[in-house]
């Protein structure tokens, strides 16, 4: 025990108080690890933490097999357990959550109760309060993420903006960093940059659905693939700077290098350099038998042929003229 007040209500074994207040409150907590002013200062029966820096784990109280490192980190931990916050303020206000990791200044910082989450990097996850099984991973990723659950953030300010949204799959710089919505997947730096109330989206390409911001159910597949779209869903864009010419389209579909659909339920194969577009088969139309109804057999048949009796003939057009003539 060094330091004035260290330990000095310790009764149990294994532990290492270093620093003015360190651990002054703990009792029979064992295999402790407690440096600088007021780290684990409060800590009472948890044991097996590891608390380093001013004030960090300074609230803990029975929670055990914690780690904190940096100033007033994990700060308000009371018993919580197995927690890693590491950076100046990472973790400040976690009280009950468990199975965190916060790694980075102030990340995880707001985080009170939820738990499984593992935010990585400088205000990653700060806003986090009750979202869980998030992992955020990136200098501002999912900052401002309060309750989403089962977000994957991977790279800076990727999810930034993401509150309630849950299920998206984020990966690339800026990344769906206006994203608050739900089951979205973007894939490439500045992918769905835009989008904020789609749901059910998947880009893959750097830029790709760049400018989407309520459209649904679109898959955009290509750098910079869909980026004309702004409120059309369920549209399918497939070839680097493949797109649609209107912000709005429904149920469009452009396949390959630069093509562009220009209508709603329209297929476009191509751009305009294509000069054969071919298959191994012939294209088939499907039947529309679907569409009719009160279909009756009621078309004479073959009996009905063989009473024509069908001719061929001359026609004497001077005798005509002249028996009409004759007539007048």
């Amino acid at each position: 025990m060094i330091g004035t007040n260290a330990g000095r209500a310790n009764l149990a074994s294994d532990n290492t108080f270093v620093g003015a207040d360190a651990g002054r409150q703990n009792f029979s907590g064992s295999g402790n690890v407690f440096m600088e002013k007021n780290a684990g200062a409060f800590n009472s029966t948890g044991g097996n933490n590891s608390i380093i820096g001013f004030n960090a784990g300074d609230a803990n109280t029975t929670g055990f097999s914690n780690t904190f490192i940096g100033f007033s980190a994990g700060r308000a931990n009371t018993t919580a357990s197995f927690n890693t916050f590491i950076g100046a303020a990472a973790g400040l206000t976690n009280t009950t959550g468990t199975n965190n990791t916060a790694l980075g200044f102030n990340a995880g910082n707001k985080n009170t109760t939820s738990s499984d989450n593992v935010f990585l990097g400088s205000r990653s996850g700060l806003s986090n309060t009750t979202g869980s099984n998030n992992t955020f991973t990136g200098n501002l990723s999912g900052e401002l993420n309060v309750s989403g659950n089962g977000n994957s953030y991977y790279g800076d300010e990727s999810g930034l903006s993401n509150i309630s949204g849950a299920n998206n799959s984020i990966f690339g710089s800026a990344a769906g960093s206006k994203n608050t919505s739900n089951n979205n997947n973007f894939f490439g730096a500045s992918s769905g940059l835009n989008t904020t109330t789609g749901n059910n989206n998947s880009f893959m390409g750097n830029s790709s659905g760049l400018l989407n911001r309520s459209g649904s159910n679109n898959t955009f597949i290509g750098s910079q693939s869909g980026d004309n779209n702004r409120t059309g869903s369920s549209n399918t864009i497939i070839g680097s700077f493949a797109d649609l010419s209107d912000t709005a389209f429904i149920n469009a579909t452009a396949l390959g290098n630069s093509a562009s659909v220009s209508a709603s339920n329209k297929i476009r194969l191509g751009n305009t350099a294509i000069t054969k577009v071919e298959g191994q088969v012939a294209y088939s139309f499907p039947s529309d038998q679907r569409f009719k109804f009160n279909v009756k057999q009621n078309v004479p048949g073959l009996n009905f042929i063989k009473k024509l009796r069908p001719v061929t003939y001359q026609f004497n057009t001077q005798q005509f003229d002249a028996d009409r003539k004759s007539v007048v």
